[in-house]
């Protein structure tokens, strides 16, 4: 599964890259360097989480703008977690 599966605008990928850059883009399923257990998507998912909780936007040319792309990303990639790994067994 990649972020071509998801949906995501060029817009939300370039933001993943710049914000996330851990996140392996090409294959959420794949985990994180370092860890087993966890995957792309569920680690873009819960930074996504915490910067929403913590409006962690401070950083960012349009504050409101990076909250509402990280809404809409989350949005977008909630129903697959949990599935991103079961696909590509």
């Amino acid at each position: 599964m990649n972020v071509l599966d998801l949906m995501f605008s060029k817009e939300e990928i370039i933001f993943v890259k710049k914000r996330y850059p851990k996140v392996d883009l090409k294959d959420l399923g794949r985990p994180i360097g370092g860890f087993r257990h966890i995957t792309s998507l569920k680690y873009l998912d819960s930074s996504l989480k915490h910067d929403i909780e913590n409006n962690n936007f401070d950083n960012c040319k349009d504050p409101e703008a990076a909250a509402r792309m990280c809404d809409e990303i989350r949005r977008k990639i909630r129903p697959f977690i949990g599935y991103e790994r079961k696909r590509a067994l």
